[in-house]
């Protein structure tokens, strides 16, 4: 079954079926493409603008999420958690908004919905987070954790 589910992923990647980016130069700017059609990207630079992973870009003095602007994200230390998620050198970001609430000290990803820091566990809602404060977050890490190792183990 294993080898089976390698050999399709393998085929896909192949055929040109695999993840690819949706911003191109289109003259002088640059352009996301959406399932309704490409939008422009307000203020990017066409000579430092490169995609960085998921729904991420960034220039020499930007960072974008889709054609939007992240306000206050720093391009030099921004990375990629996930598809809709940052982080730079001071702040975490749901798509193109800075998580104010988050504990950037202690922020983790548990997997592709669920994140965790000391003070609480947010639930990922297509570009924002549901947080639930009372919720413990070490037992929900510990949670989390050993169900993905059982899950692992069992496959």
């Amino acid at each position: 079954m294993r080898v089976l589910l390698l050999i399709v992923c393998f085929s896909a990647i192949i055929a040109g079926c695999g993840p690819t980016s949706r911003y191109e130069v289109s003259g002088d700017h640059i352009v996301f493409n959406t399932r309704w059609g490409p939008n422009f990207v307000s203020g990017a630079d066409v000579t430092t603008f490169r995609p960085i992973g998921g729904l991420f870009a960034k220039d020499a003095r930007h960072v974008f999420f889709g054609e939007e602007l992240i306000e206050g994200a720093d391009p030099l230390s921004f990375s990629v958690i996930d598809a809709k998620t940052g982080r730079d050198a001071k702040s975490i970001y749901r798509a193109s908004g800075r998580c104010d609430e988050c504990d950037f000290g202690s922020f983790q990803r548990i997997d592709d919905n669920w994140y965790v820091d000391k003070n609480a566990v947010y639930a990922s809602l297509n570009n924002s987070w549901k947080r639930t404060e009372r919720a413990n977050s070490g037992s929900t890490l510990s949670l989390m954790t050993g169900l993905l190792r059982t899950a692992a183990v069992s496959i």
